[in-house]
């Protein structure tokens, strides 16, 4: 191939600008891609939650086992069934083929998954500019807008930003559906259904909830506008039964784990799955109005940067004006319409009635979040704007109005900042927002008019661009991540106990170790692989109903309490660490198995009070049930019990019996274990209102304990079918296009 072929074939080629996104996401999170003075970890959240959670998966993958059960908290909680860590989500698959640092996940591996999402981000949005035929050069900065900037650079839950990057290609899909021909739209909206269940496999419910209110305005919007309600309607059934179906492998657990769990939502008290999340927790996580001045002036937010910046803005309000004819541009405006309104909550009618009337929608309660419904559709326009810009189809007197407004903008600006600083130098020096936007406005303003004026090329003006809507996203996104050089104050926390880690190591053996919240808020169990009786995480009913009093330490076997001060005055610790943190012996606590000879029932509500009133030799010789009660013998002399080869979703009990016994495991009870003695299944019963117990004859047995939920399975082969559908729906359609 001679080289005007090769030249050809790279000018067709996609490669070059998906190589620019690259390279700007490094530019955009340099502080975390090109040195480790920096880190997005440092919040409770991700220091305490999400970086434990991703080491559990990875050690789980690394060992060989799908990481379905998390045994380190609350005496085990269903880890897929939480739905945040992700477990069923393709891209965190990727990070146990690395190797760990120290036993550990490494940080900087963990810097460089989070620039991987941003860029699978910017590459799905500029797919979606490309296929609505805008050039290379508009696609590129309306990739760089929507991933590096606004809600997806600024917000630091990866279970969050790995749903709203799969917006651009939901809508793909969806517009390909909407607007197609043939039979070849079954697959469009079949395949916009399965990047809708991408989303949902991403981690958290609320970006899911949102972007599926955007769909839905998308099609009111597309049946008025054309009456094809029919086609709208099968879409959206067709895009919604495929998006189901692919997340069933989450959906199922999750919903099993939700039904039976608490949920800490800002309110009084904790909330179950079937109470609604009270109205207040909305207002409070609402948007101000205020705010809304942040989209063109950084450092104005609450909870989340609503910023475009001057660029994108300026950009969208020609695309706007110039382009109103065009169906993309009258929808992308409507919905940035919508996501403002959604997002400000309390001050707005619209989102307190879907709270009240639409099902589901009072899960998503941080609905300042839906600030990503405005942003992604701002930067669609944006892009419109350019490219019909560059195209010449945009009058040349709307530019020029366009640039002179931006720099009466920049004017106006200084001129309050000249005031400011009159009247209040000592204040004015410390706010950056509005000095930022008149300096982004003065060179907007001036780049723009210089390339109507003819003084910058018109193959370089979007260049140009590109490099100013960085320079205002990089004030931005990453300003609030922390220096190493001035302390991770959170994270920190999760390498600064290793002699504690040492000696739990050392001396727990199956027991468990309690701690007091406000001095080590780490999930420790999951990072370091010891068993926690609490943790900063989910919890299911029956262990919370329990939980707090000595007796239920003592069933779960609680032997070490590690906190900087005792539970009881008088306490001396047996083991004081350098960070501050002492670990003291609890009351003699239970082994992690045990066999009881006699049974009482007692109503649900009644147990915990009965546990919390009983002597632990009461509890140890006997097991509190509801329902049905089995027989069991009576005998004299004493069982063994042993708990051995303990993998995460397995263990087996070997047992030595004198006659017919209850065994008891201080583990909690959950749907999905199995019980087999001697290969045989057998029942399991939830014993104590919350551990694990199963029935085993007299003589010696080997018990094998399984988590396996048809949950899991279940929906695994629903999300398996949904996928060979999209690709026979794919074949066939294909086919029937090429005849």
């Amino acid at each position: 191939m001679n080289g005007s072929a090769w030249k050809q074939r790279l000018e067709n080629s996609e490669i070059p600008a998906l190589f620019a996104l690259f390279l700007l996401t490094v530019a955009a999170f340099w502080k975390i891609a090109l040195t480790d003075q920096y880190t997005w970890l440092d919040g409770a959240d991700t220091a305490f939650q999400v970086a434990p959670w991703l080491q559990e998966q990875v050690r789980q993958w690394k060992t060989g086992h799908f990481p379905l059960w998390e045994a380190h908290h609350w005496g085990g909680q269903s880890l897929i069934g939480r739905m945040e860590p992700a477990v069923a989500y393709p891209l965190n698959w990727l990070l146990p083929l690395f190797p760990l640092e120290n036993g550990h996940i490494s940080f900087k591996l963990l810097n460089w998954y989070f620039i991987t999402i941003h860029f699978m981000g910017a590459a799905f949005c500029y797919a979606l500019c490309r296929d609505l035929n805008c050039r290379r050069v508009a696609s590129v900065l309306a990739a760089e807008s929507f991933a590096l900037g606004g809600f997806v650079g600024n917000n630091n839950w990866p279970q969050m930003i790995n749903g709203v990057i799969w917006m651009p290609l939901i809508f793909l899909f969806l517009l390909r559906a909407l607007r197609g021909e043939g039979r070849r739209w079954w697959f469009h909206a079949a395949a916009c259904g399965v990047c809708g269940g991408m989303a949902l496999l991403a981690g958290h419910h609320q970006a899911p909830i949102f972007i599926a209110l955007a769909v839905a305005v998308t099609l009111l919007f597309w049946g008025i506008s054309f009456q094809t309600w029919s086609r709208v309607v099968s879409t959206g059934v067709i895009a919604g039964l495929f998006g189901g179906a692919l997340a069933a492998v989450q959906l199922l657990p999750a919903r099993e784990y939700y039904h039976l769990a608490l949920r800490w939502v800002g309110s009084k008290d904790p909330v179950t799955f079937d109470q609604k999340v009270p109205y207040t927790s909305h207002a409070a996580l609402s948007f101000h109005p205020i705010s809304l001045f942040g989209i063109v002036v950084p450092h104005v937010e609450a909870n989340i940067s609503p910023f475009i910046g001057i660029t994108i803005f300026a950009l969208a309000l020609i695309a706007v004006i110039a382009l109103w004819e065009r169906i993309e541009v009258r929808l992308f405006s409507l919905l940035a319409v919508f996501g403002i309104v959604l997002c400000i909550g309390t001050y707005s009618i619209l989102q307190g009635v879907l709270y009240a009337v639409l099902p589901g929608m009072e899960k998503a309660r941080n609905i300042s979040f839906a600030i990503f419904v405005f942003q992604f559709p701002a930067a669609m326009l944006a892009c419109f704007g350019l490219d019909a810009a560059l195209k010449g189809s945009v009058p040349i007197l709307l530019m020029k109005r366009i640039g002179i407004a931006s720099l009466g903008f920049s004017a106006v600006l200084y001129l309050l900042l000249i005031g400011r600083f009159t009247f209040e130098p000592d204040v004015a020096k410390y706010q950056t927002g509005v000095p930022l936007a008149a300096l982004y406005a003065l060179l907007f303003g001036s780049i723009f008019l210089l390339w109507v004026h003819g003084r910058i090329a018109q193959r370089t003006i979007g260049y140009w661009l590109i490099a100013l809507l960085l320079f205002e996203i990089g004030n931005v996104t990453q300003s609030l991540y922390p220096s190493r050089e001035l302390g991770w104050n959170i994270l920190d926390g999760l390498t600064h106990h290793e002699d504690v880690v040492r000696f739990l190591k050392d001396h727990l053996e199956d027991g468990r170790y309690d701690v007091n919240s406000l001095n080590l808020p780490y999930n420790l169990g999951d990072w370091d692989e010891i068993d926690q009786y609490d943790g900063y995480t989910g919890v299911t009913v029956n262990i919370m109903k329990m939980a707090f009093n000595i007796n239920s330490r003592r069933l779960f076997g609680v032997r070490y309490y590690v906190a900087n001060k005792p539970r009881t005055e008088g306490e001396t610790p047996v083991f004081q660490s350098s960070s501050g943190v002492n670990i003291y012996a609890e009351p003699p606590s239970f082994p992690r198995t045990w066999a009881v000879k006699k049974i009482e029932v007692a109503k649900e509500e009644l147990i915990p009070g009965l546990i919390g009133d009983s002597t632990p030799e009461h509890l140890r010789e006997t097991a509190f049930l509801t329902g049905d009660k089995p027989n069991l013998e009576t005998c004299n002399g004493e069982d063994v019990v042993t708990y051995r080869n303990v993998r995460p979703t397995s263990y087996i009990v070997d047992a030595d019996m004198r006659c017919k016994h209850m065994v008891v495991v201080g583990n909690t009870y959950f749907p999905g274990w199995t019980v087999r003695v001697d290969g045989k299944p057998t029942r399991m019963y939830e014993v104590d209102r919350a551990l694990e117990g199963f029935v085993v004859p007299g003589g010696k047995h080997k018990v094998e304990v399984t988590y396996r939920p048809s949950s899991v399975f279940v929906g695994a082969a629903i999300s398996i079918s949904a996928l060979i559908g999209l690709g026979i729906l794919g074949f066939a359609t294909r086919a029937v296009r090429r005849q």
